[in-house]
């Protein structure tokens, strides 16, 4: 006994090969600066700027940079420089406010070196006006604790800078003072 179906006949084929999916591969871009550095809204302590693409039809891109290499990418702006991907910026990953992201990131290597700017108001000119030698007569209880001072130094193998030796003649100076003031208030 057969058993036939009742269902339509049905088409029979073999399936097909999945292809697999291949990401287009470009070239290293080339871009041309479009636009001078500005702080990001997207990632806060980084500024961005726009580059054109040259050598391929993708989108402009935005790439990241720190605050002290805005100057570099100005200065390259002007010059019609065109950057190359691999070489003066990468996708990297950074931390955002949503987790970690991919961006493209020009590398720390290119900055200008700048002069750190002084603060206008705390440099003052005051004139040199030259002074009379006076002489001021050594105190001699000074002049002894120094002397004791140096020999022991001496006798260690040490040699004072000039800057300790005057600390210490201060000192020695302001001891002397305060014993001559508690001998003069008994």
């Amino acid at each position: 006994m057969t058993i036939e179906s009742t269902a339509p006949p049905q088409a029979r084929h073999k399936p097909r090969a999945q292809q697999k999916r291949i990401k287009k591969e470009y070239p290293a871009a080339v871009i041309s600066i479009a636009s001078e550095p500005a702080p990001s809204k997207k990632d806060e302590g980084w500024l961005y700027f726009w580059g054109k693409h040259v050598n391929t039809g993708r989108h402009d891109w935005s790439i990241l940079c720190k605050e002290d290499q805005a100057s570099w990418v100005i200065e390259q702006k002007e010059s019609n420089v065109q950057l190359t991907e691999g070489f003066h910026f990468s996708d990297q990953r950074v931390k955002t406010e949503n987790g970690y992201e991919t961006r493209a990131i020009l590398d720390e290597q290119f900055y200008l070196d700048e002069p750190e700017q002084d603060d206008p108001m705390a440099w003052q000119e005051v004139p040199v006006v030259p002074q009379p030698d006076a002489e001021i007569p050594a105190d001699p209880e000074v002049m002894r604790r120094l002397d004791t001072w140096l020999r022991v130094l001496a006798e260690c193998g040490v040699e004072p800078s000039h800057d300790r030796i005057a600390e210490t003649a201060a000192g020695f100076c302001t001891s002397v003072e305060i014993s001559k003031e508690r001998r003069g208030n008994r």
